[in-house]
């Protein structure tokens, strides 16, 4: 890392001299281990969780005191930062402050601070810490714990420590709130799907029901390639890049593919794009491609479904997938192994799923059209507020922020 001149009393130390840092264990690999789990076993999946603030203080996965005591787990304590140190994962920058003891996976490091050091402090400055300066290998990023230990961290007194958190305290607390926004958002279109359609449980407007086969032109699934081929290219869209019903690409991969690559698995307006492989609860997130996303692809944990458009609306598709009764459906016809999930295409043909009146889809996709225009001003705030959060934290550990 760069260094710069710092105030009085402030000074140049390396993470090694602030804190100890601590690898995690492999991931448990028998369903036993999971049983009655009451232990937080954080993935790297855990520290992207949309909507979260800097705090973690639960994980999807539990595991119980049979894994711990079999597998000779090593707690990692409460007031950790946690990183991702290997795979694609480094390139998120995903950053967590725990506040419970847990259990982390190989993926991983934990920063665990001195006495000298705000947990928080340590937190807001790994955000700045851009892991991919410091890795070893660009095509399957790894960054060692010894080479994380040599990184340079400015340090003030624990009193201007303090200080400083309770300023990005301030500017957290306005992206929570527009996070809040966003999911209020979120709500008003699930209202409004049932308004329009009611529950499709009941069903109580008596709308047929079909088999999503019925209504589907084709199914594929994904690119695989190895990592040699990453790095340069085009867009290839993975299961992060599938939240709350859309396509979000503030992170994303891009991948060499010749052409006859590229006209087979590009994705175009109006395609699903469905995640076949994951956790139990994100297993089935999909999206609609939308006009503009230009030239991508998509990886091997997704398939691509094309449904016919005179029959069905894939916006309402997509969030009927997002109902009960569509989870319902998913779950239904789910393989399970080792805390992972998959459903294949003949999986998805069999889905059972009520299909109202086409003109009335096609009221309900005009209705998300017009939400997500308002959602685009939102991101216009968004913008302000990340520009703003960012300039706090440059000046924070340059000691312009407090005297």
């Amino acid at each position: 890392m760069k260094k710069w001149d710092l105030p009085k009393g402030w000074e140049w130390k390396t993470l090694r001299e602030v804190s100890m840092i601590r690898g995690g264990n492999g991931a448990p690999q028998n369903n036993k281990y999971f049983e009655n789990g009451k232990y937080n076993f954080i993935r790297t999946s855990d520290l992207g969780v949309v909507g979260r603030t800097s705090t973690l203080d639960c994980s999807r996965d539990k595991i119980n005191d049979m894994a711990v005591m079999e597998l000779g787990f090593r707690v990692i304590p409460k007031n950790s930062v946690l990183i991702p140190k290997s795979g694609a994962s480094i390139f998120l920058n995903h950053r967590a402050l725990t506040t419970k003891d847990s259990y982390i996976s190989s993926h991983l490091a934990a920063i665990v601070p001195n006495s000298g050091i705000d947990p928080k402090f340590l937190y807001y400055w790994s955000t700045t810490l851009d892991a991919k300066s410091i890795t070893n290998d660009v095509n399957y990023p790894s960054l060692r714990l010894t080479d994380l230990e040599e990184v340079d961290i400015p340090v003030p007194p624990l009193e201007t420590q303090k200080k400083i958190v309770a300023i990005l305290d301030k500017a957290e607390e306005i992206k929570r709130l527009r996070a809040e926004a966003n999911a209020q958002t979120q709500k008003l279109i699930q209202s409004v799907f049932l308004d329009m359609f009611g529950d499709p449980v009941t069903n109580p407007k008596g709308w047929k029901e079909t088999v999503f086969g019925k209504i589907i032109v084709e199914t594929k699934n994904g690119l695989y390639k190895q990592d040699k081929f990453y790095g340069s290219g085009i867009p290839i869209l993975r299961m992060y890049n599938i939240i709350n019903q859309e396509i979000k690409l503030d992170n994303y991969h891009l991948i060499n593919v010749s052409e006859e690559e590229l006209s087979q698995y590009r994705l175009d307006p109006g395609d699903i794009l469905f995640n076949r492989v994951n956790s139990p609860i994100w297993l089935g997130k999909c999206a609609v491609i939308p006009n503009g996303l230009g030239k991508c692809i998509f990886e091997s944990k997704n398939i691509r479904i094309r449904i016919d458009t005179n029959q069905a609306s894939p916006y309402y598709i997509v969030h009927y997938l997002a109902t009960p009764a569509g989870r319902r459906e998913i779950i239904k016809r789910t393989k399970t192994a080792v805390n992972q999930a998959t459903v294949n295409n003949e999986d998805i043909r069999n889905f059972k799923i009520i299909l109202p009146p086409l003109e009335l889809q096609r009221k309900y996709e005009d209705v998300i059209n017009h939400i997500k225009k308002t959602r685009t001003n939102q991101k216009g705030n968004e913008s302000m507020i990340r520009t703003v959060n960012n300039n706090l934290l440059s000046k924070a550990f340059k000691g312009e922020l407090v005297a």
